[in-house]
């Protein structure tokens, strides 16, 4: 009894700092690829995990997780000062913390993913107002950079779908 007790507190408690919000597609992939018909250098996976309540700074933070496969012969990294994310209205969110940090060389045929917290932005700061967000960034290579961005959009799920339609007035039943 007092095992259950205590796990249901847990639950509680950590579900209280974490609020899953939906966003599609997930993930955006994108296929780095510098010159167009010329060889893949990588590949760059994002999704939006959801929103966590930061106790330090008592605000929201959006968290995205990025993932990055290196398929060229020379190092490729993320360039730290090129991530940015903007809400539906382009305010932007504030600077990205994340972890690990970004800047390491990525090497030949290794993958590195980062979790990504962007503190909401100063003028709309609620989480029910996000309706999109659109994240850019840079990946360094061998022969340059690739700026790349992907956009979110909100997507959220009925509560209860049962797939079911009744109107009356009109014929319009159906499954």
């Amino acid at each position: 009894m007092n095992r259950s007790i205590v796990a249901l507190c847990l639950l509680f408690a950590s579900c209280a700092s974490t609020q899953r919000l939906h966003f599609v597609p997930a993930p955006h992939e994108v296929t780095l690829q510098p010159e167009e018909n010329g060889p893949v250098i990588g590949r760059v996976y994002t999704t939006v995990v959801g929103a966590e309540y930061r106790d330090e700074t008592g605000d929201w933070a959006l968290h995205l997780r990025m993932r990055v496969e290196n398929e060229d012969e020379a190092p490729v990294h993320v360039v730290p000062d090129s991530v940015r994310l903007l809400d539906s209205n382009l305010n932007a969110f504030g600077p990205a913390e994340p972890d690990p940090p970004l800047g390491d060389e990525i090497p030949p045929g290794a993958t590195d993913v980062y979790e990504l917290f962007f503190a909401l932005p100063a003028v709309e700061p609620k989480l029910s107002r996000l309706e999109s967000v659109h994240l850019r960034y840079s990946i360094a290579h061998a022969g340059g950079h690739a700026d790349v961005s992907a956009g979110f959009e909100r997507w959220d799920e009925p509560a209860i779908s049962t797939g079911l339609r009744w109107s009356f007035g009109y014929t319009n039943y159906g499954w």
